[in-house]
């Protein structure tokens, strides 16, 4: 599930403004969601509330690719005994 959202991130042609286009941005939130289900599932309670924090810093596609990047590896990093 992470791996997929880092080839999103990562192996998708960007925009001049550096944020996906809309194709890889919708394959983005795809992925996300499933994240998400999974997280609202196996999370415990202030853990999943954190990461709906995150998980809306990586939806947002005007912040750029960059930061979206540095999310999903917060996200890897930070919940890992979860996922």
């Amino acid at each position: 599930m992470c791996s997929n959202i880092d080839r999103i991130l990562t192996g998708s042609p960007q925009t001049d403004a550096g944020v996906l286009s809309f194709k890889e941005y919708g394959l983005l939130v795809c992925e996300a969601l499933t994240l998400r289900e999974r997280a609202s599932r196996t999370f415990p309670g202030q853990a999943f509330q954190d990461f709906l924090q995150d998980f809306d810093d990586l939806i947002d596609n005007h912040s750029g690719v960059g930061r979206q990047v540095r999310v999903a590896d917060r996200i890897r990093w930070a919940y890992s005994k979860w996922l």
